[in-house]
């Protein structure tokens, strides 16, 4: 069966993640699915997506990424001095399972995201930006997945734990 992505769910996916080893220093993403993913889904700050793998023979499920979604600004300057805060959404966490690195997971979920956040605004509300906050290892994948730096062009808020990370852009519905 070829992977397939679904909300997660601590009842349902809770026993698999304690399995989820990706190379993030410090284990921050590897505890976030076991820790902090349901607290965050009930206090409104991210909805978790994992992308699940099956081995029909032995009925096993394992997850080979996940990703967060959630709802933010980006923000830029104008000349007149004012902030001016365009819809974005954001990929607050982003992790690929160890076993499943440089198998195009990554760029796979990505393309989700993008059809998702496309859909989306289409749809129901809108959304100009995909943003995420990059850790320096990642910056690269991000570029050849057409993210841009920011540099000097904008702003997205930015949590505590992210203040090493590149925040990076992508624009998702040209004017």
């Amino acid at each position: 069966m070829s992977p397939y992505l679904d909300l997660y769910n601590t009842n349902e996916h809770g026993l698999i993640a304690r399995d989820f080893i990706c190379n993030d220093a410090g284990s921050v993403l590897n505890d976030y699915l076991c820790y902090n993913a349901h607290i965050d889904k009930a206090k409104g700050l991210g909805t978790t997506h994992v992308l699940i793998g099956e081995n029909e023979e032995i009925y096993n499920k394992i997850i080979i990424g996940f990703f967060v979604l959630r709802n933010t600004s980006f923000v830029t300057d104008r000349e007149n001095g004012k902030l001016i805060g365009e819809p974005a959404l954001e990929i607050s966490e982003f992790a690929v399972h160890k076993v499943f690195e440089r198998q195009h997971m990554g760029t796979k979920m990505i393309s989700a995201i993008i059809t998702m956040a496309k859909d989306f605004n289409s749809k129901f509300s809108g959304i100009k930006y995909l943003v995420l906050c990059a850790v320096p290892d990642a910056i690269e994948f991000y570029e050849k997945l057409n993210f841009k730096r920011l540099d000097n062009y904008g702003h997205i808020p930015t949590e505590q734990w992210s203040q090493d990370c590149t925040p990076m852009y992508m624009i998702i519905h040209e004017t």
